[in-house]
């Protein structure tokens, strides 16, 4: 018995490190790099810088609250559950503007390419549906959003939850990136080993959003790991 518990304690720890290690080691790497000004960006490398959206002719409508944004993006998400007290939300559509976002710091300008392994954390932020939204209700901007084909199975699976989020123009933003110069224009843009992280508050506000996610996982982990322990000791 108490080998078992202590095996157990071994590749229980060891999954939590692994779980651990990336995103603790990509908070570490955001506190420790500089916020630099545009101008002063190297021409490569992982940087953080604080500046303004512009105002000029990328300014569009958000596709359903038709509000002036210079990026907008929308994701449709279910409810799958196979009981009334087990489920989750799972996402089966997303879509975001295309254009990069102009980022100026009075200093310089610089362009923010979003797409994949980039990460928003945007306070302007609307659940369209609430709590009433199913498919039958949503109107016909939120369906052509979804990919085309049978969607009355949508019906049975719970409610939806559409939600757009929006930046709009002149608004602050802090980003953390990967650099890349070509000739006068610098461009920041997510990598697959170095995610571009984007809020339109300040730093403290995404450290605080990116520590509230591991919270999660050391509670949910020390839950489990209480119930092994429990599971070994006292089941006979």
């Amino acid at each position: 018995m108490i080998l078992i518990a202590i095996l157990f304690n071994v590749v229980f720890w060891a999954i939590m490190f692994f779980l651990l290690y990336i995103p603790v080691r990509g908070i570490m790497r955001i506190q420790q790099t500089p916020i630099t000004l545009i101008p002063r960006l190297p021409k490569a490398g992982t940087v953080k810088i604080r500046g303004r959206t512009f105002m000029n002719e990328e300014v569009k409508n958000s596709p359903i609250s038709n509000k002036k944004c210079v990026y907008w993006d929308v994701e449709i998400k279910y409810y799958r559950s196979s009981s009334k007290t087990i489920g989750s939300w799972e996402s089966v559509s997303f879509d975001q503007s295309s254009q990069p976002i102009s980022v100026h710091d009075k200093t310089g300008s610089a362009t923010i390419m979003t797409g994949e392994w980039a990460s928003l954390n945007i306070t302007r932020k609307d659940n369209i549906t609430k709590a009433l939204g199913r498919w039958e209700n949503l109107d016909a901007t939120i369906k052509s959003i979804l990919p085309q084909g049978n969607t009355k199975w949508l019906n049975s699976l719970g409610r939806l939850h559409v939600i757009e989020r929006i930046i709009q123009p002149k608004e602050d933003l802090f980003v953390y990136g990967r650099v890349e110069r070509q000739g006068d224009q610098v461009i920041i843009k997510p990598s697959e080993g170095s995610p571009l992280e984007i809020t339109d508050g300040n730093e403290q506000k995404l450290l605080s959003n990116l520590y509230s996610n591991i919270r999660g996982k050391i509670f949910v982990g020390l839950l489990i790991f209480i119930g092994g322990m429990w599971l070994i000791l006292y089941m006979k």
